[in-house]
């Protein structure tokens, strides 16, 4: 429902109806250049689960507090990267969601708030992770601010490279199954749950 740069109204239940609400979060349209992840992870379908499994490390990271910042994209991208680097180098990095949103807000090209989590995976790919010490993270900052990628300075770009990703995969998440072997077979899945005062839907 709605594209990247269509209007990302979504309708959520509230009560008894459906009520109109913008989210910071908007769909990926579909996308034939996705890679499947059965594509890259040879061992993704075939997995035999364990009845009980926790993502190692996962654990040990913060909770980010957006504040009032359609921001849910960037925060979880970092935290997913945050994570990467928990796993293969034994350190933690505080990554700036603020330099992750103002990005995928230049890429995306839309004038409302939020993103698609595409869009925040190409930010990753193309730019990577600023470190929290180069461009800070100050949701506190009015939208227009927060989203404001032309005050992102080049040495923030410099300190970001080191920390992009080399690519991502596409799961069919409608299929728990599929949720599991990618969190088994891969490590962190980026997905969107809709919360409102009414209750939440995937």
């Amino acid at each position: 429902m709605g594209g990247d740069n269509e209007n990302p109204m979504w309708p959520f239940r509230h009560r008894s109806k459906y009520v109109p609400r913008m989210p910071g979060l908007f769909p990926s349209p579909p996308d034939s250049r996705d890679i499947p992840l059965g594509a890259v992870v040879s061992t993704f379908g075939t997995s035999e689960l364990p009845s009980e499994y926790i993502v190692p490390r996962f654990r040990d990271l913060p909770v980010d507090y957006q504040k009032q910042q359609p921001s849910c994209v960037a925060n979880s991208c970092t935290k997913i990267k945050e994570h990467q680097e928990v796993l293969e180098s034994n350190t933690y990095t505080d990554f700036s969601a603020q330099f992750q949103y103002a990005l995928s807000k230049k890429l995306d090209g839309n004038k409302y708030w939020g993103t698609s989590l595409r869009q925040g995976l190409k930010v990753l790919e193309k730019y990577g992770a600023c470190p929290i010490q180069t461009f800070g993270d100050n949701p506190s900052l009015s939208m227009e601010d927060y989203n404001d990628w032309q005050k992102i300075m080049p040495e923030a770009y410099y300190a970001a490279e080191p920390y992009r990703i080399g690519g991502y995969a596409r799961i069919n998440a409608a299929i728990l199954e599929n949720v599991k072997q990618a969190i088994f077979s891969a490590g962190s899945v980026l997905m969107g749950v809709f919360v409102s005062s009414g209750g939440w839907q995937t």
